[in-house]
């Protein structure tokens, strides 16, 4: 028995392989017939064609070869649903054909709008020849047989080769005139009761020789048509979700640029990076280029033409745009993480290491195992999940997403291709979707997910198709969702690798799983590599070296990037601190309603209003304006304040208050700056205001027995500019009586000089005319709405100045 500790230890390992072991033992119950029946590759398929042609005397060696792994899956899906799996396995174990195989085609590779010959043969995964055609230019010269005597010539050949029982068959007889001959096509079909379908034989006869024969199972009409609207649901999804990549597209662009501008993209590394993943996605493309271009036909091309230019279209449009997403989506992502966490965080330690090809050491080791046994662990979930859903809730999955590396060039590469693919849509979901686009689009964590798990159920990682597609959101919500907890509970590291085994050995398995050698090497092979991590792991064990990244050793972006974040930190601070300077509440007087504001329109500010209760029956009232914005303003605004409640509560004066404070600040401030302020003392025994104005905007008092505004703008200049001589001759202090029902509004200029998209200023007369519209409204009220109607004429023009605002409502309620 091992000690509690081991078991922990050693439980994600015992995890992987109960995961493996679920794989391989549930794997074959999946899929009707799994891939048993294939024992001929490509070279096999072409070799049977060859010979076959070469019997029939067909010069074969001047025709260029395409070829092409042809599944039928509507077939395939009907008899599931007709038989059921378990009954279809055994009728397939028998050779029931489902019109699965090779499609090899031979032509002279000239222009498609010049006559020629071309050959075409289909052969079955088991090596049979179920289908040829030997196609001639339509002006090419031949007889002209009467639709009987070619009937006489098409059963002779079904008699000579003994094809099938004629009796048991309907026959149907059509023919096409050509320039120089007649063609007959003759159709021969026979209702399987078993099957509930029709075995279907057809012969060519172009003019009097035989052009070709093939036989196939035929689905009914209306359950084709019931199979092709899953199809055709697929493609129109497909269509709806395009333009949301496109979207995402253009915002990887947008902040990526942001990025590079601003130094924070390490730019010898991403290219290596960029040309890596193209090469990648390129490689792939190649390795099935055959396959992928059998059968297009663009304007008159040649077939090698053709060839060339799908390769040049995948290659150079839509595999520069993947590769850009990709790129794009890692340095974006790498980005923001670096801006949130510090540098030497578990979540990308071990990806860094790769990248700077620290690949043996102990951090790197850790994320492999951890990858290699999470890949195996959800490889097990997902087949066990499989297998539910085709064996007890009716499902069909198409076979093509796991035998397409039969026919490629190299089958043992492209699971490795996939593999490395997945790594990308990895790269693009958790590294910038989960670190990027919830943290800085969406504040509301609960709504931000939503989005996410939108795009997690949308997103292919290993492409399976199910039928109904109904359950392709299931799955891929099931896959999403592992790797971002993988992610969260280990790294970036732990959850590509586990993507990459994941793809591999479910590519690989089928290929392992024919009756081909060529293929099952091909399997083991990739197989084998799809191990590799593990092996990487055990040699990183064996060293005792751990990776860490030394400050010297940071690359540039990432150290202008944590200097950013460190600013961008100690600002937030200092606006924490600057907006705890503000008064937290307002003075409480009978019959006084009391509000204040102030938005800095960067993350600190320069703008400052006060309270101060001097004594039970009074009380001061300032405001003040730094010139400039952000961290400069913000310290002479501090400086500001310390001086002005040093000295507001010696001195009742207004007037002489201001004096001291100007004479201080022209000691210790640059010259160039200056502070604007209004200080009001209110006296709420005998209902006045005293007050003085250091060259700020005007107060405004609304007399409510007068119904009427009028702007309070005693002379004055602003502190800091002049000594003092000049200063205390120019400032003027006024008082004023108050009334119930009087309204006092102090502000800056923040709020009058606010601009609209056309450069347009809000100004102090609609200001005094919106105080006016709102005097009825509490004190708090009239600022949200002042504030909400210049929201409203600056639209999406962004804030230029700090806004502050101040008002005051004289006994509101008995006025009323």
């Amino acid at each position: 028995m091992y000690p509690f500790s081991n078991l922990k230890k050693y439980g994600l390992i015992i995890c992987g392989i109960i995961g493996l072991l679920l794989f391989y033992h549930f794997w074959s119950a999946i899929f009707i017939s799994d891939n048993r029946e294939i024992s001929f590759n490509r070279y096999n398929a072409i070799e049977t064609a060859k010979e076959f042609f070469q019997a029939k005397n067909k010069d074969i060696e001047r025709f260029k070869i395409e070829y092409k792994y042809f599944l039928d899956e509507a077939v395939r899906w009907y008899l599931n649903q007709v038989l059921g799996k378990e009954k279809l396995d055994k009728l397939s174990a028998g050779n029931i054909t489902m019109n699965d195989g090779w499609l090899l085609r031979f032509t002279q590779d000239l222009p498609r709008d010049t006559p020629q010959e071309i050959l075409e043969a289909r052969v079955s995964p088991g090596g049979e020849i179920v289908g040829w055609n030997y196609q001639i230019p339509d002006d090419s010269p031949g007889a002209s047989l009467s639709e009987s005597a070619a009937l006489q010539v098409g059963l002779g050949f079904i008699q000579e080769h003994n094809y099938f029982d004629l009796a048991r068959f309907k026959q149907i007889v059509s023919s096409t005139p050509r320039k120089n001959r007649i063609d007959y096509t003759m159709t021969w079909t026979r209702n399987d009761t078993l099957l509930k379908g029709d075995w279907e034989y057809v012969l060519t006869l172009q003019g009097e020789n035989i052009g070709g024969f093939s036989r196939r199972f035929v689905v009914p009409a209306e359950k084709k048509s019931d199979f092709q609207t899953q199809v055709n649901f697929k493609a129109r999804f497909n269509e709806l979700v395009a333009p949301i990549f496109i979207i995402f597209f253009l915002l990887f662009i947008v902040e990526f640029i942001k990025l590079y501008n601003a130094g924070e993209v390490e730019q010898k590394n991403s290219y290596y990076f960029l040309i890596f993943v193209f090469l990648v996605i390129v490689g792939s493309t190649f390795n099935g280029l055959v396959s992928q271009a059998y059968g297009w036909i663009i304007n008159a091309q040649t077939r090698s033409q053709v060839q060339f230019s799908v390769f040049s279209r995948s290659a150079f449009v839509e595999n520069i745009i993947l590769s850009l997403i990709v790129f794009f989506a890692y340095w974006v992502g790498d980005s923001r993480y670096h801006a949130r966490f510090p540098r030497n965080s578990t979540w990308l330690l071990s990806f860094e290491a790769i990248m700077k090809k620290e690949w043996l050491n102990r951090n790197v080791a850790r994320s492999m195992s951890n990858g290699f046994w999470m890949g195996t662990v959800l490889l097990g979930i997902i087949t066990v999940l499989m297998y539910v859903l085709t064996n007890y809730f009716g499902a069909y999955i198409e076979h093509y997403n796991f035998v397409y590396a039969v026919d490629r060039f190299f089958p043992w590469l492209s699971p490795i291709f996939i593999g490395l693919i997945t790594i990308f849509t990895m790269i693009i979901v958790s590294l910038f979707g989960l670190n990027f686009m919830i943290t800085k689009y969406l504040r509301n964590k609960f709504f931000g997910f939503i989005p996410f798990i939108f795009i997690l159920c949308f997103t292919t990682y290993i492409d399976v198709n199910f039928y109904p597609h109904a359950y392709n959101f299931l799955y891929n919500s099931v896959i999403g969702l592992s790797f971002i907890l993988i992610f969260i509970k280990f790294d970036f590291l732990t959850t590509i690798v586990a993507s990459f085994v994941l793809s591999v050995l479910m590519l690989a398995h089928p290929l392992m799983n024919t009756n081909n050698a060529f293929l099952v090497v091909s399997g083991f092979s990739a197989t084998i590599i799809g191990f590799t991590p593990l092996f990487l792991a055990f040699l990183g064990f064996r060293t005792n070296r751990y990776f860490e990244i030394k400050e010297h050793e940071l690359p540039a972006y990432i150290k202008r990037i944590t200097e950013r974040e460190r600013i961008a930190r100690e600002l937030e601070i200092a606006r924490n601190i600057q907006l705890k300077l503000l008064p937290q509440n307002a003075p409480r007087f009978a019959n006084f309603d009391i509000s204040g504001l102030c938005l800095p329109a960067q993350e600190v500010g320069g703008d400052y209003f006060e309270f101060i209760t001097l004594n039970d029956h009074q009380f001061g009232i300032g405001i003040a304006d730094v010139s400039g914005k952000g961290v400069p303003a913000a310290i002479y605004m501090t400086l500001t304040k310390g001086i002005f409640l040093s000295y507001c509560e010696e001195n009742f004066s207004p007037k002489m208050v201001l004096n001291k404070v100007n004479r201080m600040l022209y000691r210790i401030m640059d010259r160039g700056h200056f502070v604007s302020m209004f200080y009001g003392i209110v006296d709420t025994k005998e209902m006045s205001l005293t007050y003085s104005r250091a060259g700020h905007n005007p107060g405004i008092w609304y007399h409510r027995n007068q119904s009427q505004l009028n702007l309070l703008q005693p002379a004055g200049m602003a502190l800091g500019l002049e000594r003092g001589e000049l200063f205390e001759k120019t400032l003027v202090e006024e008082k004023i009586r108050l009334f119930p029902g009087d309204t006092l509004a102090f502000y800056t200029d923040g709020f009058s000089e606010m601009q609209n998209e056309h450069g347009d200023e809000f100004g102090e007369a609609r200001l005094t005319t919106l105080m006016q519209q709102n005097v009825s409204y509490p004190a708090k009220k009239i600022i949200q709405n002042i504030l909400a109607e210049i929201t409203a004429f600056a639209h999406q023009k962004s804030q230029l100045d700090d806004m502050t605002m101040v008002v005051i409502q004289i006994n509101p309620h008995e006025a009323a």
